[in-house]
């Protein structure tokens, strides 16, 4: 079994935007609605509602087996 150390990995500087980190197309718009999902996702939570509750109000439905 080898004992040898990896050389530490220096992390870079992320642009605040990590769909721009990756250079995805339509990184501006990605990252906006990853925002708005999760602030909705917040909200939903800190209501503390129940998922058929959750699925009232974003008019989905839940996914059944």
């Amino acid at each position: 079994m080898s004992t040898k150390r990896r050389k530490p990995i220096k992390p870079d500087e992320g642009s605040g935007n990590v769909f721009a980190d990756l250079g995805l197309k339509d990184a501006d718009q990605l990252m906006a609605r990853a925002q708005i999902g999760y602030h909705v996702f917040k909200i939903l939570k800190d209501d503390k509602l129940k998922q058929r509750e959750i699925a009232n109000i974003t008019e989905s439905e839940r996914d059944r087996p």
